[in-house]
């Protein structure tokens, strides 16, 4: 058994599939597949229930084994943190906010000269990016969260030795192509979208953000969702459905950048929640120069 086996099997847990797993660890889904019997082979027991379509759960012995891998990454991530940190290294987890993806291109942009240069990008929820600031996977976690879960969130963050630096706070949006016939206005409301299709993009953790939007949009259109896999494709469909009567809900609505890429507009959602956009580091703990300019960027771009 070897580390690289046991972040193969916690990353099909996660997805509860073996192709998205595949694809997230950019190997092909017959090698995954292989590496994992070769560890239940070792370990003398399955991992995962299986049926025709794939997994259809974990077994008791594969369940505990899981649990204590979960608690061996975080451990192993913990000493892969005590290695000397070069000023030339960045590590950014990251919800799915589009000005937080454009601050992390602007500061590769800035940097791509440095030949010691190295940067990693994680797009999770807030627990996930949470674990990573604690564990010093990554040096900032750019996190949204409801206004009626903030003080709990803000009480975990200070038991957890980590700071919420607060950025925005705002009503959440809808996002339209500009043919969409709400388009042009100025706010919407849940009866404006019992027609359309929602477009969400795949989670591998549900967390109080994710539950609260999709209670909120099963109540609007219950019976249509489009699910997919990138922020590129959901965005794609929402420009280019026939009849564009498809949306996208946003807890902080997409940089102009975004918008005019994909030809959308962004519309204030009257019926939907307030929520907190910020970063979260840990408490006492210098940023190097990369970290520092990351924010820099990041407040840059949400101000426009």
């Amino acid at each position: 058994m070897n580390i690289q086996q046991v972040i193969y099997a916690m990353e099909v847990y996660e997805f509860h599939s073996f192709t998205e797993a595949a694809k997230s660890l950019y190997i092909s889904q017959p090698r995954l597949s292989q590496a994992i019997r070769e560890l239940e082979d070792e370990l003398g027991f399955e991992i995962f229930e299986r049926n025709r379509k794939g997994i259809s759960g974990t077994t008791v012995k594969g369940y505990a084994f899981l649990q204590q891998a979960r608690t061996l990454l975080r451990q192993f991530h913990s000493l892969e943190a005590l290695k000397e940190r070069s000023n030339s290294s960045f590590g950014l987890a990251t919800t799915l906010i589009s000005q937080a993806q454009d601050a992390f291109i602007a500061l590769c942009e800035e940097q791509i000269a440095d030949p010691y240069l190295k940067t990693d990008l994680w797009f999770c929820g807030c627990n996930e990016a949470t674990d990573r600031i604690r564990s010093m996977a990554s040096d900032v976690g750019v996190v949204t969260i409801i206004d009626s879960q903030i003080d709990d969130w803000n009480y975990y963050f200070k038991n957890n030795n980590i700071e919420f630096h607060e950025l925005k706070f705002g009503t959440a949006y809808v996002t339209v192509s500009k043919d969409s016939p709400i388009a042009g206005r100025s706010e919407v409301t849940a009866d404006d979208l019992t027609e359309f299709t929602y477009i969400a993009e795949k989670c591998s953790r549900m967390n109080d953000l994710t539950l609260k939007t999709y209670a909120l949009i099963d109540s609007i259109c219950p019976e249509t969702r489009i699910t997919v896999s990138s922020t590129d494709m959901m965005y794609r469909i929402a420009s280019e459905t026939p009849a564009n009567r498809t949306f996208v809900f946003e807890a902080f609505p997409p940089s102009q950048e975004t918008l005019d890429r994909y030809g959308l507009v962004t519309i204030p959602f009257r019926d939907a929640f307030d929520a907190h956009i910020g970063y979260i580091t840990l408490k006492d703990h210098k940023l190097n120069p990369l970290a520092e300019r990351y924010i820099e960027l990041l407040i840059r771009e949400l101000d426009k």
